[in-house]
């Protein structure tokens, strides 16, 4: 597993590290598994992370992350891009408030109009025989990584 920290080195006097709220003993490992059977292929997110008295970080099972360039200057929010997947951190309350991103492909039967004609009278084309073809569709699965009993 690679260790990704989510904190910003350097970063505190700007309020950009994270802040735990005031008595928090919630500082430890937390390991996480998402099993999302919808996406094409099923996709399995597994890791772990660690909320330390300054920063957050995050291992994953496979694959690496980089922190997002848009997580720069935000106060809020640390992102981080681990290949095609997206994991979101709240600086303040980083179990509570996360989310993932998924991008995946979903196949959708669309009606389609197999042999059409011209109505004589009003000069409209109209269906005669209705088929289905399966159409790609690419979407995004998002949700909240639930945390597995230590």
């Amino acid at each position: 597993m690679a260790a990704i920290s989510l904190g910003l080195p350097g970063c505190a006097a700007s309020g950009a590290k994270v802040l735990p709220p005031s008595g928090n003993s919630a500082y430890g490992v937390y390991p996480f598994r998402e099993v999302l059977a919808s996406a094409h292929p099923p996709v399995t997110l597994e890791g772990e992370v660690a909320l330390l008295p300054d920063t957050v970080n995050i291992s994953l099972k496979d694959g690496l992350c980089a922190y997002h360039p848009s997580s720069r200057g935000n106060i809020r929010t640390i992102i981080y891009q681990c290949g095609e997947f997206q994991f979101r951190f709240d600086r303040r309350h980083p179990l509570r408030d996360n989310s993932y991103q998924v991008p995946t492909v979903t196949w959708q039967d669309r009606r389609v109009c197999l042999m059409s004609s011209v109505d004589p009278r009003t000069g409209r084309e109209v269906c005669e025989r209705y088929g289905s073809e399966r159409v790609e569709r690419r979407t995004v699965i998002t949700g909240k990584i639930t945390f597995l009993a230590k």
